[in-house]
């Protein structure tokens, strides 16, 4: 069972072991257990659609070199997706850009380096049932 979370530009299927809060400009999900936070934020482009390249280019701006883009489908986005460690805190690290026609969505998920095998499956799920609203 689940409850859906809907901001103007995307909504997102939330099981009920999940909470979701508004943060500054982004919305937190986080499990009370859990060992790390799922944060979402929206943009809306005004000139076209968001073009594929544009999402392959964000996410190489926002993740270090050596980080592997993954070609992604999540809901009714797509888009890329990197993991990593940041070598300054030792945290790891999840980082996706996704687009659905005028929408792109810059989504991320951290927690302590060695506990990501808990959560980001699970974190995952949660992504595939992201629907574009605008």
């Amino acid at each position: 069972m689940s409850s859906t979370f809907q901001s103007t530009l995307w909504q997102i299927g939330v099981p009920l072991t999940w909470k979701a809060q508004a943060c500054n400009d982004c919305v937190e999900f986080t499990q009370p257990e859990g060992v790390g936070a799922l944060h979402i934020s929206g943009a809306q482009k005004t000139d076209g659609p968001v073009l594929d390249t544009e999402t392959l280019s964000q996410l190489r701006e926002n993740c270090p070199r050596d980080a592997e883009a993954e070609s992604v489908i999540c809901g009714d986005f797509a888009g890329y997706a990197a993991a990593f460690v940041d070598a300054g805190d030792g945290h790891y690290w999840k980082k996706w850009f996704l687009y659905c026609r005028h929408v792109l969505l810059f989504v991320t998920y951290n927690c302590r380096r060695g506990e990501e095998e808990f959560e980001v499956p699970r974190a995952s799920a949660l992504l595939s049932s992201l629907r574009c609203r605008a």
